[in-house]
């Protein structure tokens, strides 16, 4: 079991080193309640005493886990509940892929709620919803540009764009 199962399982308070995707750095004094897999990440749900609210924690960017002293502050009643209704406020971006049918399985396995949206001949048109500061799908999306094409949104194009001149600099 790891410490922060334990720490869910016996109401123990911890505090940890957080970086969020803007890569700051802070210190928070949790309340852990549950462990869920979203987004293509293990996450921490639990109440953030610094915010005095619920909070999603990304495991990957949690380090110096510490114990600490006493129970929890509050009583927090059914943990799943918790998360459906305080879990994510983050903004989304709705994306429609155009991909070939033979890459469908990749794409659905690599983007876990992609769904099929139209069938064009020997092409699929795929969408999905992502939470718009993470970045493993933009990078997800990058890895198989050779054979993806983002029809929506726009300012998605752009980026791709973007950032394939930046790659196209960096190797002339």
């Amino acid at each position: 079991m790891t410490a922060l199962e334990q720490a869910i399982r016996e109401k123990q308070p911890l505090q940890f080193q957080y970086t969020n995707v803007r890569n700051i750095t802070s210190c928070r004094r949790v309340e852990p309640l549950l462990l869920t897999y979203k987004w293509y990440a293990w996450y921490l749900f639990a109440f953030c005493r610094e915010r005095e609210d619920y909070r999603l924690f990304r495991l990957s960017r949690i380090r110096d886990i510490l114990p600490l002293p006493g129970p929890f502050t509050l009583f927090h009643g059914d943990a799943e509940l918790l998360l459906a209704e305080h879990g994510d406020n983050r903004v989304y971006m709705n994306i429609k892929l155009l991909c070939p049918v033979e890459c469908r399985v990749l794409m659905e396995e690599a983007l876990p709620n992609a769904r099929l949206l139209e069938v064009r001949g020997e092409q699929l048109v795929l969408g999905f919803t992502v939470p718009e500061e993470e970045q493993g799908w933009f990078g997800i999306i990058l890895q198989h540009s050779h054979q993806v094409t983002v029809l929506e949104p726009e300012p998605l194009r752009e980026k791709l764009l973007a950032r394939a001149r930046i790659i196209l600099d960096a190797y002339s």
